[in-house]
């Protein structure tokens, strides 16, 4: 329980509530609160094949989400073709998932 408290505090700051009022405070914590919930669905349904099923939201989101990627849709699964200077692309290779 303690890892998913600092995912979600340290991956995706969800600590930083500095607004005056409450209500720009909370929400901003529900933002965090959905970006969490994307996150964790992204590691438990799309990666559970590969080393990334256990990494922290911040490396996920460093290595993986902050890189330029063609994004096709097709009838059955979404294709995620990355370039071709992408240095984490062999961990790619051979991933049977619903995101492969």
């Amino acid at each position: 329980m303690e890892g998913y408290i600092k995912n979600h505090k340290n991956g995706l700051q969800s600590d930083r509530t500095f607004c005056h009022k409450f209500e720009a405070n909370q929400f901003r914590l529900l933002l965090h609160s959905a970006a969490y919930v994307l996150l964790h669905s992204l590691v438990t349904i799309g990666l559970p094949a590969t080393k990334w099923v256990n990494a922290q939201f911040d490396s996920i989101q460093k290595r993986r989400l902050k890189v330029g990627a063609r994004i096709t849709e097709l009838a059955t699964k979404i294709k995620i073709q990355f370039p071709g200077a992408f240095p984490l692309k062999h961990l790619d290779q051979g991933l049977n998932g619903p995101f492969s």
